[in-house]
């Protein structure tokens, strides 16, 4: 197996914060705090709206900020508060003087363009005579929900070279393509990519913020400097702020994605984990759990004994077993553990 290159990848945006139905009500602390996080996990600019930035003040040093901006008290909000990156609609440059006040005060501004398929990408040709090109620093692709094949990338090398402007790629997942498309983008040259934690946003879903930093970190070894252990504390801030719970088998930060249960699976990740995970749990912050149920077999049954300090009898193993499975059914859920040491306990071995 040839060795895995490290990888310089795309500058990585995530617009978490203006995405939460309730982020307005978020104290400044909630919202630096998440962004602390999100900078630790490997983000480089945090994307915040006007009023997300009203309640930040002046940013703290060590934080990369960009403002959507939706109307002209927007943009005022943003020079004012001495942020120099802005997104905004192609509607804003057709507003008085917008285009004349960006280029005065030198502002980073990435125009967002949606488009579902590669036959939207040729609006490209249209932009080429606007006045307002000038202003903008980079253009944003949203959407690309229809593309299913990397014939997109030819189309975004296309824009790069014809507009002379920076390319950043935010994808959804409408048609579950999201996550290839992110990771593509971020690896195949483009300058920015943009995603949200847990694919969150309030009209559709996004590619996802984490499941990009752990294929960075672990098929491109990227060369960022990323912490993926806080990704359950920022899970934890991430649920209680959205007011939505992440999946139990979400990605990377799905509670039971370590969870074992099957005999085959727990022997052959006491052989070698890498027969069923692509990383180990802890590069996520997570651990791996053996549980028991209708599934296990006897090499769970007496690894979960050994992991709890019991005495594994194998001559009692086909009617622990059995017991297991019948209790498990039952109850149409794996075994708590406690359950699971009333049967050893209790039914068999006393």
């Amino acid at each position: 197996m040839n060795p895995v290159k490290h990888t310089k990848s795309a500058v990585l945006i995530d617009r978490t914060l203006p995405e939460i139905n309730s982020a307005e009500k978020m104290s400044r602390l909630d919202i630096l705090n998440f962004s602390w996080l999100l900078e630790h996990a490997g983000v480089n600019i945090i994307e915040v709206n006007a009023c997300l930035l009203k309640k930040i003040g002046k940013p703290p040093e060590g934080l990369e900020f960009i403002v959507q901006v939706d109307n002209v008290e927007d943009l005022d909000i943003c020079i004012a508060s001495g942020i120099k990156r802005c997104v905004l609609k192609p509607v804003m440059l057709s507003m008085h003087k917008v285009s004349e006040r960006i280029l005065e005060r030198g502002l980073f501004v990435i125009l967002e363009v949606h488009a579902e398929n590669l036959e939207d990408l040729s609006w490209v040709d249209e932009i080429l005579g606007k006045a307002w090109l000038p202003a903008i620093s980079g253009i944003r692709l949203s959407g690309l929900g229809e593309v299913d094949s990397q014939e997109w990338i030819e189309k975004a090398w296309r824009i790069k070279t014809i507009t002379g402007k920076r390319l950043d790629i935010c994808p959804d997942y409408s048609m579950s393509m999201g996550n290839a498309i992110l990771q593509e983008a971020a690896v195949d040259g483009m300058d920015f990519v943009t995603a949200s934690f847990n694919g969150y946003g309030r009209k559709r879903s996004f590619a996802s913020t984490e499941i990009l930093l752990a294929a960075l970190k672990v098929l491109y070894k990227d060369l960022r400097k990323s912490n993926l252990e806080i990704l359950p504390e920022l899970k934890v801030l991430f649920e209680k702020h959205s007011q939505q719970n992440v999946c139990e088998n979400s990605p990377v930060i799905g509670k039971n994605i370590f969870m074992v249960e099957s005999g085959i699976h727990a022997a052959g990740i006491n052989s070698d984990s890498r027969t069923y995970e692509p990383y180990e749990p802890g590069i996520v912050g997570q651990k791996r759990e053996l549980v028991i149920g209708k599934h296990s077999g006897r090499l769970s049954i007496a690894a979960k004994m050994i992991e709890l300090d019991m005495e594994v009898n194998h001559a009692d193993m086909q009617e622990l077993l059995q017991k297991v499975r019948e209790l498990s059914v039952k109850l149409n859920r794996s075994l708590k553990e406690e359950e699971f040491i009333d049967i050893c306990k209790y039914d068999v071995l006393h």
